[in-house]
């Protein structure tokens, strides 16, 4: 909604000196499926990452970053936002007020755009579990959409879990009313869809590439 985005800028106006605030420019703009504009908000935050203060808002944005990252598969990005996160994927991201989920999540997609396949794997099913553990639906639907994008990028992809983890997302967002899942979800699928080949599997778009170790 667009009172919404205002509300944000004039947050982000009224403190310039909370990085984390500038980062709900990349989500506005994944909720809204702008690739251009999320990966120009991605590379400008990052670009300046140093000037995020290292406070309760701190994971928070690199949270943001993350998602918006893997939106459009920035791996230069990816690789600054993981080599930060890596020491912390253990831990709930909160900022007092909202609940964000697993760190694992956000560090197992950052590790899929590199082409770790195996690692990110692990890391978004340790996000799953957690998620689940604490029953907290949106957030397993949330998971399960990440889940998905990841095993869509392997080479080998399996066709059938991808879909079982997006029905799943799917009933679970319009269960619920989770608009913003219920969009990822659709827009992965499609996505899938759009990938299978003659013989019914996906091509991923990094089928080759050697992964890119964290530092």
């Amino acid at each position: 909604c667009h009172h919404i985005v205002d509300e944000i800028e004039d947050e982000i106006e009224r403190n310039p000196g909370i990085r984390a605030f500038e980062a709900m420019r990349v989500l506005i703009a994944v909720e809204r499926g702008d690739e251009d504009g999320c990966r120009a908000a991605v590379r400008d935050l990052v670009e300046r990452i140093d000037d995020f203060r290292f406070d309760r808002n701190w994971l928070t944005g690199l949270w943001l970053l993350a998602v918006g990252c893997e939106m459009v598969e920035d791996e230069a990005a990816a690789a600054v936002l993981a080599e930060r996160l890596h020491p912390y994927r253990h831990l709930f991201v909160d900022n007092f007020s909202t609940n964000f989920g697993s760190m694992h999540q956000a560090y197992g997609s950052l590790r899929s755009v590199l082409g770790d396949h195996d690692a990110a794997l692990h890391e978004l099913r340790l996000a799953l579990d957690a998620h689940e553990r604490i029953g907290a639906a949106g957030l397993v639907a949330s998971s399960q959409v990440a889940l998905a994008r990841a095993e869509m990028r392997r080479p080998s992809p399996d066709v059938a879990r991808v879909r079982e983890l997006l029905a799943s997302a799917l009933e679970t967002a319009r269960l619920h009313g989770l608009d913003g899942v219920e969009v990822q979800a659709e827009r992965c699928f499609r996505s899938s869809e759009d990938s299978v080949g003659s013989r019914g599997s996906l091509r991923p778009s990094h089928a080759s590439r050697a992964p890119r170790p964290i530092v």
